[in-house]
């Protein structure tokens, strides 16, 4: 089966993806040399704040060259966006003070200064796992040296009664790998 013939065969035996299922997990450094994971899975009760995230760009960088008088853009190497994440806002800023803390490892507070490249940068990872209906399997995206640069503004405002606050961080990584046939098993389908 040729290439073409086996996505035609895809497309027509899997649903389309739904935006609203999801699952987040990071490694995030702890400043002594160890990685903590958390899983911000929608099934997970403790963490499960996660609200959205959206991919980074990825295109190919490009350079002009002039062979015999005619012009040719060559691709010269991969080059990646920011991609965000936004969280429900919890009552003790949790999950806003280790996105506080990761960005304070890589740049001292005190020193707010760096020169060198800070292992807090090759430690940290975010894996986003989009998911079918019933969360048995679907695609993986895990990027690498992943680390917040920007954590936007939240807008407290007095007028806005019984609505639930939420933030975005906008993250870097140097590359991220796709993988589009994971297969991953939920906690929703394991036996209780």
């Amino acid at each position: 089966m040729g290439f073409s013939e086996q996505i035609i065969s895809n497309l027509s035996a899997y649903r389309p993806q739904r935006p609203a299922l999801f699952d987040i997990s990071m490694a995030i450094p702890t400043g002594t040399g160890a990685v903590r994971t958390l899983n911000f899975n929608p099934i997970s009760l403790r963490y499960g704040l996660g609200q959205s995230f959206s991919t980074p760009t990825k295109e190919l960088e490009v350079q002009e060259f002039s062979y015999y008088g005619i012009k040719r853009k060559i691709p010269i190497r991969r080059k990646f966006g920011s991609f965000s994440l936004s969280f429900l806002l919890d009552d003790f800023f949790a999950i806003a003070g280790w996105f506080e803390f990761w960005m304070d490892i890589i740049v001292s507070p005190f020193t707010d200064y760096v020169e060198d490249y800070n292992p807090g940068i090759a430690a940290g990872s975010v894996t986003l796992t989009p998911r079918d209906s019933n969360f048995s399997f679907g695609s993986e995206i895990t990027f690498f040296e992943a680390y917040p640069v920007q954590i936007l503004p939240m807008e407290f405002d007095v007028n806005r009664r019984n609505e639930t606050m939420r933030y975005q961080v906008l993250f870097n990584c140097r590359e991220y790998l796709f993988d589009g046939a994971n297969y991953v098993t939920s906690a929703r389908s394991q036996p209780q």
